[in-house]
């Protein structure tokens, strides 16, 4: 039975979809240095705007859609808004506003009304 196995798998073609593998070991440290920051940032006009509805809001709101990479270090971004990019999207909802840190790091905070 193993040898008929065999024969029929050597006749198909096979994709591999994922493949995972683990490593342990000593690596040094990047050196991250910060970017420097644009005092006067311009927020870069939306992509586009979804009538979106947030947690605690009864009706839809108006959000504008911000491509990520679009974003400058210093830029602030004030919700109600939705950053997108390849892997990941941020919801900022209304009352928060968004941060692009010298990092290109995305710090998020409520503003108190």
């Amino acid at each position: 039975m193993k040898n008929c196995m065999v024969t029929m798998m050597k006749k198909k073609n096979i994709q591999m979809v994922n493949y995972r593998s683990a490593a342990i070991g000593i690596i040094e440290k990047p050196d991250l240095k910060p970017l420097p920051v644009d005092t006067n940032p311009v927020v870069p006009e939306p992509m586009e705007t979804r009538n979106v509805r947030f947690d605690g809001e009864k009706m839809y709101v108006e959000t504008k859609i911000y491509k990520r990479d679009d974003l400058p270090i210093g830029c602030k971004v004030y919700g109600p808004a939705i950053i997108e990019q390849m892997d990941s999207t941020c919801i900022i909802p209304p009352r928060w506003i968004a941060y692009v840190d010298s990092y290109l790091n995305l710090i998020v905070t409520y503003e108190e009304v």
